[in-house]
């Protein structure tokens, strides 16, 4: 039951939110790597990622395809994230780097 200064609960297209069309894009990515890394990409629906973000149907299929377009971006930007990381970490002066590891050889 709704007290009185709550409201019902909004059905139909999300409200329209002032955003440009590549900070829409950017968080479509980086819903869908937060999501995709938690549940799955076969596991997760794009109306579970639309919603929590509040973009409608319509406006993801103006960036993407289809989901697997929409997957393969997701990767890009998951991986671009690692890279940087990774970069960061190897360029640091004063942590020992892992070439002693490249070149041990592992018994067999």
């Amino acid at each position: 039951m709704l007290k009185n200064n709550q409201n019902p609960p909004r059905r139909g297209r999300p409200p329209k939110v002032a955003r440009s069309n590549a900070d829409t894009k950017a968080l479509l990515i980086s819903a869908g790597v937060a999501t995709l890394t938690e549940f799955g990409f076969s596991a997760t629906g794009l109306d579970t990622i639309l919603k929590k973000i509040g973009v409608p149907k319509g406006s993801f299929y103006h960036y993407f395809t289809n989901k697997d377009a929409y997957g393969l971006a997701v990767i890009d930007a998951y991986n671009d994230y690692f890279v940087a990381k990774l970069r960061r970490y190897l360029e640091q002066d004063d942590i020992p780097h892992l070439e002693p590891v490249f070149h041990t050889q592992i018994p067999r």
